[in-house]
């Protein structure tokens, strides 16, 4: 074998047992999010590839006892500049930064978009002070819904749509192609019976097996959906698939919800714990990763897995780093990020310099056996 084509092999070699010791063996490290000067209550609800975090707090701020919506990256939170003494809540975030979350104002709510260190108010052009706006994607497309419609609002414009003979139609996600995806119900206040998709004005409801139905809760930019089936009556069990041209997978998240996906097809959100005599509670945060379901405490390290509660994962990136929810042991509720340990790429480059290690000093036993005696 010539040298350059044993190296590639090895490498090769090296990455794909890199790929099977990293999944064997996966393990993260926690963190806990923390704003201002800690001793508040943290909840993330956004997370992009950039390592930023939406972020809400609880506690006590100049206007009294209430929220408001931060910014998280690399150990530093920043207040969303809202106008002095109003409350505010964080959604969703894109790769490009921007968050869009709620302000309360004089009892209601208003639905803004922040971009740039600038916020827009954008209730008046949605039509509804009680809008709630569930994600964005990297073009800056909003969706969410308002009452018993669902809507998509891009550059200043808005438009809505209700499945006929619905109750309801909300959105729960979108892709960077502009895909919609969400739930319908029968009656106003009910379960989510059917899934929807919605892209350039066509409002489509894929048909389910007889023993799925439920909301679409997330999407990726392959088309991959995570379909979150509710518990619907005693003895039921609810779950989540994963769909995709007709075709379903069960990922044994029971009685809890999908809530992201990458583009690795990895879902995180919760799974519903049984407690005896009492049926299914909720939850502990979850990961489905490579056709395996995890529960989230028993990747922890053995420092970490003492301390946490934790109750719901919310985002996931492509490295595999996870962000959601918890209970922190003496501390109180907070936002974390799990790490994975080592980072794949860490571990992937290691490996490749051992390999390249290797091969140089082969090449320097043949240079020398090959020399003049």
């Amino acid at each position: 074998m010539q040298p350059l084509k044993h190296f590639i092999f090895l490498s090769g070699m090296a990455l794909a047992t890199t790929t099977q010791v990293h999944a064997a063996e996966l393990k993260y490290r926690i963190e806990a999010i923390d704003v201002l000067s800690g001793g508040y209550a943290t909840y993330a609800t956004g997370f992009n590839d950039h390592g930023q975090v939406a972020l809400t707090a609880q506690g006590q701020f100049e206007f009294g006892e209430g929220s408001r919506a931060f910014l998280y990256q690399r150990g530093q939170s920043t207040m969303i500049p809202l106008a002095a003494g109003l409350s505010s809540y964080s959604g969703d975030i894109n790769n490009r930064g921007d968050m869009v979350g709620g302000m309360k104002i004089s009892g209601s709510t208003r639905p803004f978009y922040y971009r740039n260190g600038k916020f827009v108010d954008i209730g008046a052009t949605i039509g509804s002070d009680q809008a709630v706006l569930t994600a964005l994607n990297d073009k800056g497309m909003v969706v969410g819904y308002a009452e018993d419609k669902s809507f998509l609002y891009r550059n200043g414009h808005v438009e809505y749509w209700k499945a006929e003979s619905m109750a309801a139609t909300h959105a729960f996600d979108i892709n960077n192609r502009g895909t919609v995806v969400g739930g319908s119900m029968f009656e106003p206040d009910s379960n989510y019976l059917s899934f929807f998709t919605y892209r350039n004005g066509q409002l489509k409801s894929p048909s389910l097996p007889d023993y799925i139905w439920g909301r679409a809760g997330a999407i990726n930019d392959s088309g991959q959906i995570v379909i979150n089936k509710p518990q619907i009556s005693w003895g039921e069990t609810g779950d989540v698939y994963l769909y995709k041209d007709g075709k379903y997978t069960g990922i044994n998240f029971f009685n809890g919800a999908g809530l992201d996906i990458n583009e690795k097809g990895w879902v995180v959100g919760e799974r519903g714990f049984f407690v005896p005599d009492e049926g299914y509670d909720c939850c502990n945060a979850s990961l489905y990763r490579d056709g395996r379901t995890y529960i989230l405490e028993n990747l922890l390290t053995a420092n970490a897995s003492k301390n946490w509660n934790l109750y719901s994962a919310i985002g996931i990136d492509e490295r595999g780093t996870i962000v959601g929810n918890g209970y922190l042991e003496g501390v109180g509720r907070r936002a974390f990020v799990m790490t994975p340990v080592p980072e794949a790429s860490t571990y992937a480059t290691m490996m490749a310099g051992l390999v390249a290690v290797g091969y140089m000093s082969r090449r320097k036993r043949r240079d020398k056996s090959a020399q003049p005696q």
